[in-house]
C-alpha cells in the first residue's frame, strides 16, 4: 500500500543516513555539532547502531 514501508524499505533507509554519517564524519568537515547529532542518531536504536557496523564494513 503507498505510504507504507516495509522492513527492508526501512533497513535501506537507515543504511543510507548510516553512510551519509560515514562520510560526513570523515569528510574533514565535520563539526563537534555533526558529532554530537550522529551520536544521537546512533543512540535512538539497535537498527541505527546495526546499520552502521553494516555500512562500516562495506
Amino acid at each position: 500500500m503507498p505510504g507504507w514501508k516495509t522492513p527492508c524499505d526501512e533497513r535501506a533507509a537507515l543504511e543510507s543516513q548510516a553512510l551519509a554519517w560515514i562520510v560526513r564524519l570523515t569528510s574533514g568537515e565535520a563539526t563537534l555539532e555533526d558529532a554530537e547529532a550522529f551520536r544521537r542518531w546512533r543512540g535512538q536504536s539497535l537498527a541505527h547502531a546495526r546499520a552502521l557496523a553494516e555500512m562500516a564494513r562495506v
